[in-house]
């Protein structure tokens, strides 16, 4: 039983701490504990789901070292089918760079469909998220898109979807974020050299250059210093 109305202190506060400190189960403490042992397993139960999505992208990735294309996908399905759609962010990045080297590797099999469906997805769903490492995949996801729009033939949504990048992310403080649209741009340069508008590219590839200039992470110069790729 709890602390009896006889022995009730004056202040609430001080019966809560009494009521605790009896040894005795309290219908306060009884709560807290409960709510205690939910906690505790929901906690469990998200480290477990965190464990096995990690396992599977590392045999993805491992199964793609071993030049086992096919089975790297498998792992990247089922590890998409089982997490897709998370509340955490940490199985959320897992899944969206699952399906991000999904349509990577559809890509280098020649399926570009296939791969351009894939990025399309990721595009649509994970488009409009504000976590950093969420944006990081998407930003690579649309560079890769206007790379396989390319090998359709699709020049004019290809330079869009370069442009798009601009839009979004050239603003953007973080670094590897930058280096996405520094791709993206130079991409669109090369894109206007293919289709014979040399004076474009040369004045996009100017342009560029003249936006980074003073960029000294070596990772925009090594870029920016390409001019094409």
């Amino acid at each position: 039983m709890c602390a009896s109305e006889d022995e009730k202190p004056e202040k609430d506060s001080l019966n809560k701490v009494t009521s605790l400190n009896t040894g005795k189960p309290c219908a306060v403490a009884v709560r807290f504990t409960f709510n205690k042992a939910i906690i505790l397993s929901e906690m469990v139960t998200k480290m477990g789901k965190r464990t096995e999505a990690e396992k599977l992208f590392s045999r993805a990735i491992e199964a793609g070292k071993n030049g086992n294309a096919e089975k790297e996908k498998e792992y990247y399905d089922e590890l998409i089918k089982k997490f897709h759609p998370a509340d955490d962010l940490e199985i959320k990045i897992l899944v969206v760079k699952a399906m991000a080297n999904k349509g990577v590797t559809l890509a280098q099999q020649g399926r570009i469909d296939g791969a351009h469906a894939v990025f399309n997805e990721i595009i649509d769903v994970f488009g409009g998220s504000q976590e950093l490492e969420i944006k990081r995949q998407v930003a690579g996801v649309c560079v890769n898109k206007g790379t396989v729009l390319l090998q359709l033939g699709n020049n004019r949504d290809a330079v869009k979807t370069y442009d798009g990048v601009f839009a979004l992310y050239g603003e953007e403080k973080d670094i590897f974020l930058k280096v996405q649209t520094v791709k993206a741009l130079l991409n669109k340069g090369v894109t206007f050299s293919r289709q014979g508008s040399h004076e474009e590219a040369v004045s996009l590839l100017a342009e560029t250059a003249a936006l980074y200039e003073k960029e000294q992470a070596p990772e925009i110069k090594f870029w920016d210093g390409k001019g094409c790729f």
